[in-house]
């Protein structure tokens, strides 16, 4: 499978109604084990992702440690397998690396990256700090330089921005509404810069059903991506409300 195959592959995936589960990898070996189950004529996963921490974790660093280059050298030897296999697959760039994210997006893309996924807090600050809106969405700032520079990538290219607003510590009742109101406001305005999905991360939070109703409704049905799964029945029950993908970085509980 060559990259723009690939990219029009996992594009395609993003199909309304019908979500796509990205299990996450982190090395060759965990995507071999992965594709054991696309034995047998089955094809049971249609696309993957690389997940930073768990990259970083192999290396025996933190995530926050894991360098550009790490992560990219990791998913050199990663990529060829998934596309021998024909599995689209992309790469978790974090916070797209500073002012390096164009380069990091674009070098992505030239090791066979069908996508990417940036997030709008910064590794290193931790998840107390609230990272500014338009951390992400402009590029105005100077933390991660923002969607709208990452879109020097190919046409086809599946650029997903990670929202983190419902991960921040401490989580407080009291701030239930307002988190969401900035989560619709962050979501549309990274859609407006050229992301072609978003992904809010709930944490060991997680969220609510009318959260997911209310930002699939005011995103124009775009993307909802959940973090935990406690059953499949649970998330086969979603299938309608999470328009285009749901990633499984940390699945857990799941049941027949």
């Amino acid at each position: 499978m060559s990259s723009g195959t690939a990219q029009s592959a996992f594009k395609a995936l993003h199909e309304p109604g019908n979500p796509v589960v990205l299990p996450n990898i982190y090395d060759a070996s965990s995507l071999s084990s992965l594709l054991q189950l696309n034995q047998g004529g089955k094809t049971l996963v249609k696309a993957t992702a690389t997940a930073s921490w768990a990259i970083a974790a192999s290396l025996g660093i933190r995530d926050e440690e894991l360098t550009l280059e790490q992560n990219l050298a990791a998913f050199s030897r990663i990529a060829p397998v998934a596309h021998a296999a024909a599995l689209p697959i992309s790469i978790d760039l974090q916070d797209g690396y500073g002012e390096r994210i164009a380069e990091a997006v674009a070098r992505a893309a030239e090791l066979g990256a069908a996508g990417a996924n940036i997030e709008d807090s910064i590794p290193s600050a931790g998840f107390a700090w609230r990272p500014p809106r338009n951390s992400v969405d402009n590029g105005n700032d100077d933390d991660n330089g923002g969607v709208g520079r990452a879109r020097s990538a190919p046409e086809g290219f599946v650029l997903n921005a990670r929202c983190d607003v419902f991960r921040l510590e401490p989580p407080s009742v009291d701030e239930d509404e307002p988190t969401l109101r900035e989560a619709v406001e962050r979501g549309k305005a990274y859609l407006e810069a050229g992301a072609t999905t978003v992904f809010y991360w709930g944490g060991a939070r997680g969220l609510r059903t009318s959260e997911v109703e209310t930002l699939v409704r005011e995103l124009g049905l775009t993307l909802f991506a959940y973090y935990y799964l406690e059953g499949m029945a649970w998330m086969m029950s979603l299938r309608e409300t999470l328009e285009k993908r749901m990633i499984t970085a940390k699945a857990h509980k799941l049941t027949a």
